[in-house]
């Protein structure tokens, strides 16, 4: 299956990744790093929840994520390098999405923040992670936007960083018609207190999935109704 990156670090995974490679010892195979990423992810959500205790483990939270990206990064380097499985293949992306699903209860979890944003920007997020898996099957090409999988992780990891640093817990722009403390979102959707950097970052991530999701599914669909040709294996 051809593979197609579209992301501006591309590069630079390209040419760090496998230079770590050698350094890998043969007892931890491509499966077992999936394993430690899934385990980052586990570390994040926990983590994440327990900052209502102590907002330190907000940044243990965003340590857990990079794990989890570092992880999921290497293993597919590693399995390249020496030899695929389908056992792999399955665990690597049932994995993603399943850690998608914990990362993202552990980030609304925190103090202020509202789980309903997380839950919905969650499942957008693998609707999509779907979409892109059916289409590769179809075209046997898998093409990964610009703003993908590496872009996401670091974004949360940074927005983490300032929720630790400013205003921790709290909602910012309190007054906004639509995001404040007594705005048409707090009203409507029940969002009590307001939206924190964490929510807005959820609303961001959201809509722009919506938009991604919508704007892709329409043009696919278009192309294989000119195509009207019969799905694979039928």
């Amino acid at each position: 299956m051809k593979k197609i990156e579209n992301s501006p670090f591309d590069p630079l995974v390209k040419w760090f990744f496998p230079k770590l490679v050698p350094f890998v010892p043969e007892w931890l195979s491509a499966n077992k790093i999936s394993a430690i990423g899934f385990a980052g992810s586990i570390m994040a959500a926990i983590c994440l929840y327990l900052s209502k205790y102590n907002a330190i483990f907000c940044l243990a939270g965003a340590f857990g994520i990079w794990l989890h990206w570092f992880a999921d990064t290497l293993d597919g380097v590693v399995a390249r390098a020496r030899k695929p499985s389908i056992l792999g293949y399955y665990l690597d992306h049932f994995g993603d999405a399943t850690s998608v699903a914990i990362i993202s209860i552990g980030i609304f979890l925190t103090p202020g923040s509202h789980l309903m944003i997380g839950l919905c920007a969650a499942t957008l997020y693998l609707l999509l992670f779907i979409h892109g898996l059916i289409k590769s099957e179809i075209t046997r090409t898998m093409e990964l936007p610009a703003f993908g999988p590496t872009e996401i992780h670091f974004l949360v990891i940074i927005i983490l960083i300032a929720q630790y640093n400013l205003q921790f817990g709290e909602a910012i722009l309190k007054n906004s018609p639509l995001t404040g403390t007594h705005g048409w979102l707090a009203q409507n959707f029940h969002l009590e207190g307001g939206l924190t950097l964490i929510d807005h970052l959820g609303l961001f991530v959201g809509v722009a999935l919506l938009a991604a999701l919508v704007i892709e599914s329409v043009v696919f669909i278009k192309q294989l109704a000119k195509q009207n040709r019969a799905p694979p294996d039928a």
